[in-house]
């Protein structure tokens, strides 16, 4: 008896010993893992603002949810002052159509709100981006959802939304891995250091981005502006100490408000690329995903601006805005039909002729074909014809789903957007 103890003894003794590693490396693991997200997890981001005082928040009734056009542009204590609400606005950063989904869906478990403010934007529907359960979002909601609704939404965004198939079905567990802001050794001691220093969360997430004001009820604003409504103009920007404010306030200093009230006076329609050529960080980095501040990743300097002499104010905005990005000017006339039908919106997409005149329709062709010649001397590539064919016809099939969508949106009464929408 005693001899077959001993190997039974000695196994038993290697299973504890194994077992006792497991749990030793599976501790280490988290302490690193609670490590990195400490230093690496923006403290102060958007998401943890609005997660934070949503958590606080006893009675809710509406929501407003999409990506920073809505963050920053539905103030829910304008929406309460007028309509009687109350209403708390849950849209973040490049918020995803399935994070606005569970930011609803959450809000009502926990509220029964009676509405929700879906803001969409164009990027937000084009987005092919696979769900992220370890995004700043995700990451912020799971500290003040029950862990029914984290395993709920995560699961829905694994399966659902199909993560699960994709690397970043990992990032729930490690959610440093891509809800990092910038990773120089200064700004990672910053960013630990305001965790454990006592800085409020609002500071923190007025440092991360400066000259954004949060207001409360998730809702924030850029402290500079232009008063485009009334008669008074004011730069935010000159509140400030223009040390703190550093080469942004230089920058503001420079537009006096003569100069002010001259922008608010031409077409926002058109200003809106000028606008983006004054501001030289487009690819700096958003210390919340990541990722570039600009649009679609930081858009390129353009080489070429292409515009029609369709009004008074547009050759000389495409003027400054060449000059401010160091690109070529090329201005195109612009024709209108003589006469314009009752329902030019129904002969516009195929029936020209009737629509248009022919000597126009003529001269229209030979501006595009000096364009064509232009393009090809300045970048040294020959215009492919059927590539046109090929995209002209996506245009079309696009343009033809924009027709509908349009449709829709007359026939509801009221009308749900603005024509500008």
């Amino acid at each position: 008896m005693q001899t077959s103890d001993a190997p039974r003894s000695k196994s038993g003794s290697s299973k504890a010993r194994a077992l006792v590693g497991i749990v030793v490396f599976l501790l280490l693991a988290a302490v690193v893992n609670a490590l990195l997200t400490l230093v690496f997890v923006p403290y102060g981001s958007k998401s943890e603002v609005a997660w934070t005082d949503y958590a606080a928040e006893d009675e809710i009734d509406t929501v407003a949810v999409g990506t920073s056009i809505a963050m920053t542009g539905v103030d829910p204590f304008t929406l309460d002052e007028l309509l009687g609400t109350k209403s708390f606005n849950l849209a973040t950063p490049s918020q995803l159509l399935d994070e606005s989904y569970l930011a609803i869906r959450t809000a009502y478990e926990d509220h029964q709100i009676s509405r929700a403010i879906l803001c969409l934007s164009a990027s937000q529907v084009m987005r092919s981006s696979d769900p992220n359960p370890g995004s700043a979002f995700m990451h912020q909601r799971s500290r003040v959802v029950t862990l029914r609704q984290q395993l709920e939404g995560c699961g829905y965004l694994l399966f659902d939304g199909g993560a699960i198939t994709t690397p970043r079905s990992i990032n729930m567990v490690f959610p440093w891995v891509s809800n990092k802001g910038s990773q120089s050794v200064g700004a990672v001691v910053a960013n630990a250091r305001m965790k454990l220093d006592g800085t409020s969360l609002y500071e923190a997430a007025e440092v991360n981005e400066r000259g954004w004001t949060y207001k409360g009820k998730g809702y924030g604003y850029h402290k500079s502006k232009l008063d485009f409504n009334g008669s008074k103009v004011e730069s935010y920007f000159a509140m400030n100490n223009p040390e703190d404010m550093g080469v942004e306030a230089e920058r503001a200093s420079e537009l006096d408000a003569g100069r002010e009230r001259a922008l608010r006076d031409l077409c926002s329609y058109c200003a809106t690329a000028l606008a983006e050529s004054l501001d030289p960080d487009d690819h700096a980095i958003d210390p919340e995903t990541g990722k570039p501040l600009g649009p679609w990743g930081g858009l390129p300097h353009p080489t070429i601006a292409v515009t029609e002499a369709a009004c008074d104010c547009q050759n000389k905005i495409f003027e400054l805005f060449c000059k401010n990005h160091g690109a070529k000017l090329y201005v195109m006339e612009k024709t209108q039909c003589r006469k314009t039908p009752l329902n030019w919106w129904e002969l516009a997409p195929d029936n020209w002729e009737e629509l248009y005149d022919t000597d126009r329709l003529d001269e229209t062709v030979e501006e595009y074909k000096a364009l064509i010649r232009f393009l090809e001397e300045e970048t040294g590539r020959m215009f492919d014809m059927n590539k046109f064919k090929e995209v002209m016809d996506l245009i079309n099939e696009q343009e033809g789903w924009y027709r509908k969508t349009r449709d829709l949106v007359a026939q509801c009464r009221p009308a749900p957007v603005t024509v500008v929408d």
